[in-house]
């Protein structure tokens, strides 16, 4: 994962309460390269992260054999994030609308995405801008529905925040 990403993900995480429990889904979480920094790092000790991903691997608690429709119960996780993952689903608006039915009252998500760069990890179907990332989310029935573009020019990223 490249490092505008990582950081946007920190920012939106540092937000929440460490002394709080909390359930955290992160979504596309495998590990690509031994070295790859991952959102666990981020975690607090009173947090449960959950990696989920539709290939096992290194940073994978989880896998989505379906990678529409998971396993888990509605309205079960209090946050999600998920960095670099969008673009390599065919099919984002379904898995948007997962992400809230899994999300709790109140829960609140957070999605890096890149909206330009190069092909990378195939299949790589999009690129995100934040027109499209705020449709999705309101689409699937999130509120108070913020996305913009990172100020990164190396990585220029879509970012999409939101509360169900």
């Amino acid at each position: 994962m490249h490092e505008s990403s990582f950081n946007t993900i920190k920012d939106f995480i540092q937000k929440f309460d460490v002394n709080e429990k909390l359930v955290i889904l992160d979504v596309g979480s495998r590990a690509i390269e031994d070295d790859d920094v991952t959102f666990r790092s981020l975690m607090s000790e009173n947090w449960r992260y959950i990696g989920v991903d539709v290939v096992a691997g290194k940073n994978v608690d989880m896998v989505a054999f379906d990678p529409y429709r998971y396993g888990i119960a509605g309205d079960a996780i209090d946050v999600i994030i998920t960095g670099s993952c969008l673009e390599h689903v065919p099919e984002p608006w379904r898995l948007i609308e997962e992400f809230y039915r899994i999300l709790r009252p109140g829960g609140e998500i957070c999605i890096t995405a890149p909206s330009v760069g190069k092909i990378h990890c195939l299949p790589d179907f999009y690129r995100f801008k934040p027109d499209g990332m705020k449709y999705l989310l309101e689409r699937a029935g999130f509120k108070n529905v913020t996305a913009y573009l990172n100020d990164n020019p190396k990585w220029l990223d879509c970012v999409g925040v939101a509360k169900k």
